[in-house]
């Protein structure tokens, strides 16, 4: 796949977009009968300091094309289809548009829509007005228009092939680009929006475009303050030079270079001088307020100094220091400057000890300041920090480490102490720092690795560089080291940025260590809370709360456990935390009540957000309790699994057949149809490549796409309904196969779970004989615990028998509390429980 590209579910159909780079938005429209194919190489000249975004009309490139009919194809729909992408992406003020052709009259009747968002204008052979009167129609284009075009255009493909033969001047077009420009176009069924586009010239009163057309036109003088450019190809026998004069007319203020030798595609006769023209004119009009571009290379740890010059004595991080004597927790605090200038001379300390550019570096620092210095200094190097959750268990992390192949460890004194009685990493291990007074079994403490320079240090690593091995929780098998580039983090930074719409200035409270390294970056502080990380289900509301009163925090993140116990409290106690914008809940899927519960304690417009993910690629859906409560409740009680939401901006996102084998290539034939449940398979900028030293893991879980990239099975069952929104009905691994047809978990717990004396329920699969039996384990509420188990299960047992679904489960066994992942305490040991019930009915 291209860089970038991603699909977005407009209205029926999906619409294909590139989305890449970072800073300024810039969207470039096509017209007829291009494609984004046509801005390829002024989209990659852009994004070392844009954002870039340039989408495929529907029925165009690699969008849906529907059949005449059966999408509007007007000039309005195709604003409205434009309107709901640009939300879709969160780009709601500083556009700069650049327009060709038919981009021209959509882009300036949305820009008309919303004259304040548009900064800067960038022109191409374009219009967006009516005829001018001293212009003649081309006889071509009438043609065109009559039955006998139509089949010329549809049957022939002659608009399309006279397009790439007369629409260059300077020389011939060579035959590779040819091909793709007329790659989408390829049968009848696909050239219905270049027909349609021919026949939707407005040229009387009594056309369907003709009145937007006009007031679009009278409405031009509006623009007349706005930075415009225009590069404009002579040789073009539509857009003419009667047309430049009319833009000349309408916006005086316009810069023009006209080419005389260059045709219609001016971009494609004159690349390199247009290209150069618009980085000038970029330049030469800046944004009020525009961040510094990013350093050379793409670094995740750029981030850093660049918000320090930003906000160099913002607060950074809180970190717990102990408590008063009161009880309140004490803190420390490192401003944006402190944070970047620490990491720096701890970059330059590591360096002298021989950990550079590519060192695998096991990093195990609690969560305080060394964790944070440490890290950043340790991006900055271009070094690759490994980490892992410490609550995995012993052999794990031997396990764990051994895949890694660490050169360089840097831990607490308790940290080494294991590593030297437990053999981790032997092998490989060179340099090792300790996080204390003295250094542990050799090597150096971390007063000798800090520098006195403090100078600016930033390793020039490149995107597909790694940056950091990340191990999965192994809930549902041995834990995995996922390799993340500095590409997958920064695509992370944004993502996050975008879809939440996250500012800089915010306070956030993570609860979790590694989401914490996201905050300096995003901008935000960091407020550390004083809890153990390792275990969110069992947390002290209290000091979640008193934080978030002290640093008037934000945003929160935390588990579904975490949530639900700090939401009862809040109920409870009738407390409210009124400066949170925004909650935000992963791990595992958020009960319908617990969302409630804590949504009801947030301030009006405050949502719990709950982001669809895993190790391996995050975020990949998001969905707010607004639509979880009042829209997909009742779908997910009926048992349609839960509601994850849309793909974010720059996934993609299939459902495919299941299979528990590796699939060697990446094909359409793969792709089940809306409403079928099958296996969640994504691509995009955020999913990572590969596992570390684990190359049968990485064949199951990668599909290497023969067009370019490849796309990650996420292990979840799912479906997409009709708006496009992705229902999550279970684990695969997970899944109860019976004689008589597969169960899915999510999907048939749900069900019980409305019990209300249910905290929690699990279906599992225990064989007997030659089939498998399905078995629903029970965790009751605490208060329920003392209630008769009998008729409990009675009552279960009805609820199962009233879904066609549920009615083969009729084995109910009481658990006292659920094995559960160490990381989020949320996800439920199914493997375990399997065993237990298979005891117990034994």
């Amino acid at each position: 796949m291209v860089k970038g590209s991603a699909f977005f579910q407009n209205g029926r159909w999906r619409q294909h977009y590139l989305d890449s780079g970072r800073g300024d938005t810039v969207v470039m429209l096509h017209g007829n009968p291009t494609w984004s194919f046509y801005y390829r190489r002024l989209a990659a000249a852009l994004e070392d300091r844009c954002r870039v975004i340039v989408p495929d009309h529907i029925g165009c490139g690699l969008s849906d094309k529907p059949e005449i009919g059966e999408h509007p194809y007007t000039l309005e729909s195709r604003v409205d289809d434009l309107e709901a992408l640009l939300e879709h992406l969160g780009v709601r003020e500083d556009v700069t548009l650049v327009l060709h052709d038919w981009g021209g009259m959509i882009g300036m009747a949305w820009a008309s829509r919303h004259p304040k968002r548009v900064r800067r204008l960038i022109l191409l052979n374009t219009g967006a007005f009516r005829l001018p009167e001293s212009k003649a129609f081309p006889w071509q284009l009438w043609l065109c228009r009559t039955l006998l075009g139509a089949w010329l255009v549809r049957g022939l493909n002659l608009f399309c092939l006279g397009a790439v033969r007369f629409c260059v001047t300077r020389r011939p077009m060579p035959e590779e680009v040819r091909r793709g420009f007329l790659s989408p176009y390829d049968s009848w069924k696909n050239r219905a929006a270049v027909l349609r586009f021919v026949q939707d010239i407005p040229l009387r009163p009594a056309d369907p475009g003709y009145e937007l057309v006009r007031s679009v036109e009278e409405g031009l003088s509006r623009f007349r303050s706005v930075p415009t450019l225009i590069c404009w190809g002579e040789r073009d026998f539509v857009f003419d030079l009667h047309f430049l004069r009319e833009w000349r007319r309408h916006l005086p203020q316009a810069e023009v270079h006209s080419f005389a030798d260059c045709g219609h595609y001016v971009l494609e006769d004159a690349p390199e001088e247009i290209i150069e023209l618009t980085r000038e004119f970029l330049a030469a009009h800046p944004l009020r307020g525009t961040p510094p571009p990013p350093e050379p290379g793409l670094n995740i740890a750029s981030h850093l100094p660049r918000m320090a010059g930003l906000q160099p004595d913002a607060l950074a991080i809180a970190f717990p220091q102990g408590r008063e004597a009161d009880g309140k927790a004490r803190y420390g605090e490192l401003s944006f400057r402190r944070l970047d200038r620490e990491s720096n001379r701890l970059a330059r300390g590591l360096a002298r000890l021989g950990i550079s550019r590519g060192t695998r570096t096991s990093l195990m620092v609690p969560p305080g300041p060394e964790f944070f210095s440490l890290t950043f200094a340790l991006f900055k190097l271009g070094a690759v920090p490994v980490l892992i959750d410490p609550g995995i268990g012993l052999g794990n992390l031997k396990r764990c480490l051994a895949e890694a192949e660490p050169e360089a460890f840097i831990g607490t004194p308790k940290a080494h102490a294991a590593r030297l009685v437990l053999g981790w990493a032997r092998a490989t291990l060179r340099t090792c720092v300790t996080v204390g007074p003295f250094p542990i079994g050799g090597g150096w403490t971390l007063a000798d690795a800090r520098s006195e320079d403090d100078s600016p240090y930033l390793a020039r690593t490149r995107a597909d560089d790694d940056a950091a091995i990340l191990f999965t929780s192994g809930s549902t098998g041995s834990p995995k080291g996922a390799v993340y580039t500095h590409g997958n983090f920064t695509a992370q930074v944004e993502a996050l940025r975008r879809v939440y719409g996250i500012e800089p200035g915010e306070i956030d409270l993570p609860t979790f260590p590694l989401f914490a390294l996201f905050a300096p970056a995003l901008g935000m502080s960091a407020v550390i809370p004083d809890m153990d990380a390792t275990r969110p289900g069992s947390v002290d509301p209290e000091r979640i709360i008193e934080p978030i009163r002290r640093y008037r925090v934000t945003q929160m993140f935390g588990s579904p456990a975490l949530i639900d116990r700090v939401g009862r409290h809040l109920e409870r106690h009738g407390v409210a935390l009124p400066t949170l914008r925004r909650v935000i809940s992963a791990g595992a899927p958020v009960p319908a009540r617990t969302l409630a519960r804590f949504a009801e304690r947030l301030p009006a417009g405050t949502q719990v957000f709950t982001p669809y993910g895993a190790t391996e690629a995050l975020p990949v859906c998001s969905i707010g309790s607004d639509e979880l409560l009042n829209e997909t409740v009742a779908g997910t009680l009926a048992g349609g699994g839960v509601c994850l939401g849309k793909p974010v901006p720059g996934i993609r996102l299939e459902i495919i057949r299941v299979s528990d084998d590796p699939i060697p290539s990446w094909s359409p034939e793969l792709v089940l149809s809306r409403g079928e449940t099958g296996e969640i398979a994504v691509s995009g900028p955020v999913v990572t490549r590969l596992y570390r030293n684990r190359p049968e893991a990485t064949a199951l879980a990668k599909i290497p796409d023969p067009t370019g990239g490849f796309f990650h099975r996420m292990g979840d069952l799912g479906r997409l309904d009709e708006q496009g929104r992705v229902w999550f009905c279970g684990r695969k691994s997970q899944r109860v196969r019976t004689t008589a047809g597969t169960l899915y978990t999510i999907c048939c717990e749900a069900v019980f779970n409305a019990h209300p004396q249910v905290f929690r329920t699990a279906l599992v699969g225990v064989e007997s004989g030659t089939d498998i039996e399905p078995v629903l384990c029970v965790e009751l509420e605490a208060d329920a615990e003392s209630e008769p188990q009998e008729r409990i299960r009675a009552e279960l047992l009805a609820l199962g028998a009233a879904r066609e679904h549920t009615r083969a489960v009729r084995t109910i066994l009481f658990h006292p509390r659920f094995p559960v992942d160490i990381r989020h305490n949320a996800k439920i040991f199914r493997e375990e429980l399997a065993v237990w019930a298979a005891g117990k009915l034994s």
